[in-house]
């Protein structure tokens, strides 16, 4: 994450807001008040929602704790990619 004051944010802003989109990282923009805010592009955003949706959910944490133990175990089967 980048930490930014908020004069030089606002000064560079084309330059960050690229960076946050080509990179997808995140940057904080801090001011004297202690009013940070974080920016991040939409793509990231809409993955971490989607990250929170599903592990919001008991059956979803449970299989995914599963799938990560068989990976661990080395119980995996390869298969060849294929178009959708």
């Amino acid at each position: 994450m980048l930490i930014v004051e908020y004069d030089t944010f606002r000064k560079n802003m084309d330059d960050y807001f690229e960076k946050i989109s080509e990179k997808q990282d995140t940057i904080m923009v801090t001011n004297d008040n202690e009013n940070n805010v974080v920016l991040m592009s939409k793509h990231y955003y809409d993955s971490l929602m989607e990250t929170a949706y599903l592990m919001s959910e008991k059956a979803n944490r449970e299989h995914l704790a599963k799938s990560i133990g068989q990976l661990y175990d080395g119980k995996i089967t390869e298969h060849e990619a294929f178009d959708a």
